[in-house]
C-alpha cells in the first residue's frame, strides 16, 4: 500500500467508517439509504438562513406594505414550517435506520471478537489477563457502536461546511479564499494536536486495561481477599494503578484546551473577515448593503465557525474511538494469524490422522538450554479407534491432548489427514476435549449440562446416564433445575466431574473425535469402569483418546501409548506393552498399590 493510501485508510473517520461498513454486512442497502436521507436533511436545514435573508431584503428594499405583507407572512410561516417538516421527514427516518444498524454493528463486532478470542490457544490466554481482554472488548465494541450510531454528525459537518461555503461564495466570491485558508488552518491545527493526543489515548487505554485486570483479580478472588483481610492493600494497589496515567492525562487535557482555543480563534477570524470583506467590497463598489444578505452571511459564517468547533470536538472523539477500536484490534491480529494457519480440510469422512516429529516446550523454544516437554512424538489415529495415553504425571499426556485440541501450538511437527497435509486447527474443529478439572457455572444443573442450548429431556437424561450423573441429579431437591452454588460447593469432587463429563459428552455428540483428559480422576473405580463402558458402547463409531491413570481400564482400549519424560517409549495393545520392561514396572506398581487400598 502506497503512503497516501495508507494515510487515508489510517484516518480515524475513514478507518471507523470502513469497520462500520464491514460489520453492516447484510444491512448495507439501509446504510446507503440513511446516508442519502442525511444529505437531504442537511440541504433542507441549510436553506433556512436563505429564507430569512430573502424576507429581510424584501423588507429593506420595499418596506412592509399592504401588497407584500401576506407574501412576507406566507414565506415566513410556510417556509419555516415546511423546512421543519421536510427536515424531520428525512432526518428522523435516517436516525431510526442508523441507530438500528449501530445495534447490529455492535452485536456483530462483539461476536467477531469473542469468536476469535475463543479460538485462540490456551497459551495465549495464559499470557493475556482476562480482565485486560474484557476491558479491550468492551471499550472497542462501545467505541465502534458510538461512531456507527452518530455518523450523522460527520455528514452534518461536511454538508454544513461545503453548503455554507457555496452560499458565501455565491454572495461574495472575495471571501472564498479567506474561508478556504481559515478552514485549512483549523484542519491542520486539529490534525496536528489529535495526532499527539492519539498516542496519549493509547497510553490511557493500556493503563485502564491494566486497572481493569487488577479489579478483576480482586473480585474474582474475593473469598481469599476477605479471609486474609487484604482489602486495604488491594485497594491501595488498584489506586496506584489508576493514578499511574495521571501525568499523561494532565498533558492530554492541556493540549486539548490549547487546540480548542486555536480552532475557536480560527472560526472567529473567519466570521470577522467574511462580514468585513462583504461590507467593504460593497462600499467600494457603491453597491447597496442589504441587511438580509449580511444576516445570511453571518449565519453561514457562524455555521462554518461551528463546523470548525464541531470538527475539532467530533474529530477528537473519533480519534479516541479509533484508539479504543485499535486497542481491541490488538487481539484480532492473533486470531487472524491463527486462521491463516488452517488448511480448512473437511474431516467428515476422514480415515487416518498421522502426526510426526512433534516437539513442544512451555518455555522459549529459541533457547536450546530450555527443556522440551514433548519431543519427537509420533501418533497414528484411526477412525473409530479407542486410544489410551498412560505414563507418570508430567510425562506429556495432557500436553499432547491439549495440542490435539489446538490449545497449544507445537514448535515443530507434521500432521497429515488421509495423506494430505493438515493442521492441528483442522483436527480441533472436529474434536471435543473434556478436561480433568470441572468448571461449573453458578446456574442450574440443566444449564450447566446444556450450556443454554435447547435439548429434549430424553437427550439430557441419556448423556447424564452415560456419565453416571443422572441418579445424582434426581436425588437433589429440584432435580435438574437445582441451582449449583458458586464453584459447585454443594457437589462432591466426583459428582462435579460426572456433571462436567455429561456436559462434555453432550457437546461432543456430533464430533468424530472425543478427547478425555482423566475426566474421572475423582470418581470411584466402580463408577469409572461403568462410565468408560457406557462411552464406548454409545460412541462406537467415534475415535476416543483418553489419558488413563487407573491402569485396569486399559483392557477396554485398542491402542495404548506409553509416555515417559516427554517421549513415547512404546505403543501397541496391552499385551504388547507388557513386554516392555519400563511399562511392566509401572503395571506392577499400580496393582501393588491397588491391592493395598483394597485390603
Amino acid at each position: 500500500m502506497n503512503p497516501i493510501a495508507k494515510s487515508l485508510t489510517d484516518n480515524p473517520i475513514i478507518y471507523l467508517a470502513n469497520r462500520t461498513w464491514e460489520f453492516s454486512k447484510g444491512n448495507r442497502k439501509r446504510v446507503v439509504i440513511y446516508f442519502i436521507l442525511f444529505v437531504l436533511s442537511n440541504i433542507v436545514s441549510l436553506s433556512l438562513p436563505l429564507i430569512i435573508g430573502f424576507v429581510l431584503n424584501i423588507i429593506q428594499e420595499q418596506g412592509i406594505t399592504s401588497t407584500n405583507i401576506f407574501l412576507i407572512m406566507a414565506i415566513i410561516s410556510g417556509g419555516l414550517i415546511l423546512e421543519e417538516v421536510l427536515f424531520w421527514s428525512f432526518h428522523g427516518v435516517a436516525r431510526v435506520i442508523e441507530r438500528e444498524n449501530a445495534f447490529f454493528v455492535k452485536r456483530k463486532y462483539k461476536n467477531y471478537l469473542l469468536e476469535g478470542i475463543m479460538s485462540l490457544p490456551l497459551s495465549w490466554h495464559t499470557d493475556h489477563h482476562s480482565g485486560d481482554t474484557i476491558d479491550k472488548i468492551e471499550k472497542g465494541t462501545n467505541a465502534l457502536y458510538t461512531f456507527s450510531e452518530d455518523g450523522f454528525e460527520v455528514i452534518k459537518a461536511v454538508m454544513r461546511l461545503f453548503g455554507s461555503l457555496t452560499v458565501i461564495i455565491y454572495f461574495n466570491a472575495n471571501t472564498s479564499i479567506t474561508a478556504a485558508v481559515m478552514f485549512t488552518t483549523a484542519v491542520i491545527i486539529t490534525l496536528y494536536y489529535d495526532k499527539i493526543l492519539k498516542e496519549k489515548y493509547r497510553e490511557l487505554n493500556h493503563a485502564e486495561n491494566a486497572a481493569a485486570a487488577k479489579v478483576y483479580d480482586a473480585l474474582s478472588n474475593i473469598t481469599t481477599v476477605i479471609i486474609l483481610r487484604i482489602e486495604k492493600v488491594l485497594r491501595k494497589e488498584i489506586n496506584d494503578v489508576l493514578m499511574k496515567p495521571l501525568q499523561t492525562f494532565k498533558k492530554m487535557v492541556r493540549l486539548n484546551e490549547l487546540k480548542w482555543f486555536l480552532v475557536s480563534m480560527s472560526a472567529r477570524i473567519l466570521m470577522v473577515l467574511t462580514l468585513g470583506i462583504y461590507i467593504l467590497s460593497s462600499y467600494i463598489s457603491e453597491k447597496e448593503i442589504l441587511v438580509g444578505t449580511i444576516y445570511a452571511l453571518y449565519v453561514y459564517a457562524d455555521k462554518i465557525g461551528s463546523v470548525f468547533y464541531d470538527f475539532a470536538s467530533d474529530y477528537g472523539k473519533i480519534v479516541k474511538q479509533k484508539a479504543a477500536v485499535e486497542n481491541a484490534e490488538e487481539i484480532v491480529k492473533h486470531f487472524k494469524k491463527r486462521k491463516k494457519n488452517r488448511k480448512n480440510l473437511e474431516l467428515e469422512s476422514w480415515r487416518e490422522i498421522k502426526i510426526e516429529g512433534l516437539d513442544f516446550s512451555y518455555q522459549d523454544v529459541k533457547d536450546p538450554e530450555k527443556k522440551k516437554h514433548l519431543q519427537d512424538i509420533k501418533l497414528k489415529i484411526n477412525r473409530g479407534e479407542k486410544i489410551a495415553f498412560v505414563g507418570e504425571s508430567g510425562s506429556g499426556k495432557t500436553t499432547t491432548m491439549k495440542i490435539l485440541k489446538s490449545l497449544y501450538t507445537p514448535h515443530r511437527g507434521n500432521i497429515t489427514i488421509d495423506g494430505e497435509e493438515g493442521s492441528f486447527e483442522d483436527v480441533s474443529e472436529y474434536a471435543t476435549l473434556i478436561p480433568q478439572e470441572p468448571e461449573l457455572f453458578n446456574n442450574s444443573i440443566i444449564n450447566n449440562i446444556t450450556m443454554g442450548v435447547s435439548y429434549s429431556d430424553e437427550i439430557v437424561n441419556n448423556y447424564s446416564k452415560m456419565a453416571r450423573f443422572h441418579h445424582v441429579a434426581m436425588r437433589l431437591p429440584r432435580k435438574y433445575q437445582s441451582l449449583i452454588k458458586e464453584k459447585g460447593v454443594n457437589l462432591s469432587g466426583g459428582e462435579k466431574q460426572r456433571l462436567a463429563l455429561a456436559r462434555g459428552l453432550l457437546a461432543g455428540k456430533d464430533k468424530p473425535i472425543i478427547l478425555l483428559d482423566e475426566p474421572t480422576s475423582s470418581v470411584d473405580a466402580k463408577n469409572e469402569h461403568e462410565i468408560y463402558k457406557n462411552i464406548f458402547r454409545n460412541f462406537k463409531d467415534k475415535t476416543i483418546i483418553s489419558t488413563v491413570h487407573r491402569l485396569h481400564l486399559l483392557t477396554q482400549f485398542d491402542t495404548i501409548y506409553y509416555f515417559s519424560k516427554g517421549r513415547i517409549v512404546c505403543k501397541g495393545t496391552l499385551e504388547d506393552l507388557l513386554k516392555n520392561e519400563e511399562f511392566k514396572k509401572l503395571w506392577k506398581k499400580y496393582y501393588k498399590t491397588k491391592k493395598k487400598r483394597e485390603s
